[in-house]
């Protein structure tokens, strides 16, 4: 487990840690191809976290700059990194694991989609 999940461990977050990311451990093709497993349970933290604030549409790179924050800042940790390309990958994988959150992020047609248009 890395810094940043290790640091993340209240009981709320151990209990969703261990229903959601143990599945994802054993298949990580369920999450974002070259996401960190502890950065995408952060970013579903914060997503849950901003629509239970009763929130029906965010952005995803307001969620990763939090990220950011809450470890360059508050933990101190200024080798952590998080690719600015992880946003929309992260944002499709959250709505996809919670059709009743769908539509939550707004997000572009992928290339493959425009092109499968014609």
């Amino acid at each position: 487990m890395s810094r940043i999940a290790e640091t993340l461990t209240p009981s709320s977050y151990h209990a969703d840690y261990v229903r959601v990311a143990a599945p994802l451990a054993r298949n990580p093709r369920l999450i974002p191809e070259g996401v960190p497993l502890d950065v995408a349970m952060s970013f579903k933290r914060l997503a849950d976290e901003v629509a239970r604030a009763g929130f029906i549409r965010y952005s995803s790179d307001a969620i990763l700059h939090r990220l950011r924050w809450q470890e360059h800042i508050e933990r101190g940790n200024r080798e952590f990194k998080i690719n600015n390309d992880w946003s929309s990958q992260l944002a499709r994988w959250y709505m996809a694991n919670n059709p009743e959150r769908k539509g939550f992020f707004e997000t572009r047609k992928l290339k493959e989609e425009r092109d499968a248009e014609g």
